[in-house]
């Protein structure tokens, strides 16, 4: 990695709100309780992706891919998507009324590669860019159950809001048109983003305890981006290093997720 190493109280946070979870699992063993526990998967997607400076006119350091247009007549950068991935989550919720919940809860989805094509002016052939994104999301939620009349069978709608962390790896920009072997590869970079998310789902009641859940997400999750910082160039004359400036790429999912809540 060519950034510093993060604190170690960031290092810590997303294993620390998931050990908080189930810290939390005690208070609700009374018979009776509104607590239960949630847990589940997710199959999760994105639409496609637009890597581009945070700053490009930015010149000390100066951007990886400027103002102008690419070869392809969109502005330059990395166009691409992140691959389709399973996640997991686990949670806790509290029920206030036969309507309304609350629940709270962590979500994983590790090792998801970014693949696209950069636009880069006057570099033949192809321009592959390739990287590695880690993503670890809190997230508390308001979540009504809707009354249909049906006595297993209960949907519900979700908002919620919270905070997500992406931890980026170094992006590698292939040039095989330069020569065999050209690429160029960037720091790598952490981001916390304020994220958001609407859902809808069904809840299928096993017994008076277990419900099963099916349902599906939009969630907004800010910025997945690198750092500035030291950028390592190999051509065909040699290798060299460059200070650039920060990358950036929206990142929006949507999931299809199947959980289990287990009421105390």
């Amino acid at each position: 990695m060519h950034t510093a190493t993060p604190p170690l109280s960031d290092r810590l946070k997303p294993r620390m709100s998931a050990w908080l979870l189930l810290a939390l699992a005690p208070v609700a063993m009374a018979d009776g309780s509104p607590w239960y526990l949630r847990g589940g998967l997710s199959w999760v997607t994105s639409s496609h992706e637009h890597l581009t400076d945070e700053h490009c006119a930015n010149h000390s350091p100066p951007a990886l891919f400027g103002c102008s247009l690419g070869s392809d007549g969109r502005p330059i950068g990395a166009y691409g998507r992140l691959d389709d991935a399973l996640g997991w989550d686990l949670g806790v919720g509290y029920r206030l009324s036969p309507i309304w919940r609350l629940e709270l809860g962590y979500e994983r989805v590790a090792d998801r590669s970014f693949s696209g094509d950069a636009n880069f002016l006057s570099v033949p052939g192809a321009q592959p860019v390739t990287g590695d994104l880690d993503t670890g999301l809190l997230l508390a939620q308001v979540v009504a159950d809707i009354d249909v009349g049906w006595e297993r069978v209960v949907p519900w709608v979700a908002v919620g809001a919270g905070w997500a962390r992406h931890e980026m790896d170094r992006m590698t920009y292939g040039f095989p048109g330069l020569a065999p072997g050209a690429v160029t590869v960037t720091a790598d970079g952490e981001r916390d983003q304020f994220a958001w998310r609407a859902a809808v789902g069904v809840g299928l009641r096993v017994d008076p305890r277990f419900t099963v859940d099916l349902s599906w997400s939009y969630t907004d999750l800010g910025w997945m981006g690198t750092e500035a910082g030291a950028a390592t160039i190999v051509r065909a004359r040699g290798t060299r290093t460059l200070e650039i400036d920060g990358t950036e790429a929206a990142i929006r999912n949507q999931a299809v997720r199947l959980g289990m809540r287990y009421q105390f």
